[in-house]
């Protein structure tokens, strides 16, 4: 089975999934294409985006929040090197 880990954590989480084996002859025409595609625990829906969901799509993207990460804390010196190990103290004798 394609891909088992993934539907096992799916399965795990409670996330639908869907492996379809004869995608490409039931679903070609739609290469190249925006598509809708919901996969329910009946089933799964796929077909080409109407222009409003493609629209309303765009939106969300567009309007998406952005992550902006702090600048990392640094004392300005670089990285320090390693110290020798002591190794009298681990030493059994």
């Amino acid at each position: 089975m394609p891909l088992a880990h993934v539907s096992l954590r799916a399965r795990a989480w409670g996330i639908p999934n869907v492996g379809l084996k004869d995608a490409r002859a039931r679903h070609g025409a739609l290469a190249g294409k925006t598509v809708w595609f919901e996969a329910t625990a009946a089933g799964h829906t796929l077909r080409e985006a109407t222009a409003e969901e493609v629209a309303a799509w765009q939106a969300r993207q567009r309007d998406a929040r952005q992550v902006v990460l702090p600048a990392a804390a640094s004392s300005g010196r670089g990285p320090r090197p390693a110290r020798r190990p002591r190794w009298r103290a681990s030493r059994r004798g």
